[in-house]
């Protein structure tokens, strides 16, 4: 399974990505990673989005919170396509290990089968903040069905 490492493919300055992904077979997963704050405040989440259909996982300290939810039919389509003709360019021209004290972080993985592509960063102030905007942007469709800040007590800024 050929595995595109995306901040290296993007920074070649086409614009244009290694591979691509059908957004009918494609399975999105999004983390976002609270920044390092009290335990008890603390709201991460896994969204895992595929075949139509989306769960979340928050992260609590009380234990961990899952919904699921349909999603709309061009809920996926919207981010793959974005992905494909290169409109993720500040996501994964991010800086994996930019220093960020505290920081938040976010996590994609587009996974087609036999192409994957995936992407981390970290944010805090200005540090990514480009990345942060465009992804928040692009997986906004397949967060839109759950109450994410009502999940998340407020942690998520996108």
């Amino acid at each position: 399974m050929p595995i595109a490492v995306l901040g290296l493919i993007l920074a070649g300055c086409t614009g244009e990505p290694e591979a691509e992904f059908d957004p009918a077979t494609t399975t999105v997963e999004y983390t976002f990673t609270d920044a390092s704050v009290a335990p008890e405040v603390q709201r991460s989440f896994e969204l895992t989005a595929a075949d139509g259909a989306a769960t979340v996982v928050v992260t609590r300290p009380d234990g961990d919170l899952i919904e699921e939810q349909v999603l709309s039919d061009d809920a996926i389509a919207s981010l793959v396509t974005a992905y494909n003709a290169g409109e993720l360019e500040d996501v994964f021209e991010a800086d994996p290990s930019a220093p960020c004290t505290g920081a938040s972080s976010q996590r994609l993985v587009l996974d087609g089968g036999e192409n994957r592509a995936e992407i981390s960063f970290t944010y805090c102030g200005d540090t990514n903040a480009e990345a942060r905007t465009q992804l928040a942007s692009a997986v906004a469709p397949l967060l839109d069905p759950f109450d994410i800040d009502t999940l998340t007590e407020g942690r998520y800024a996108g």
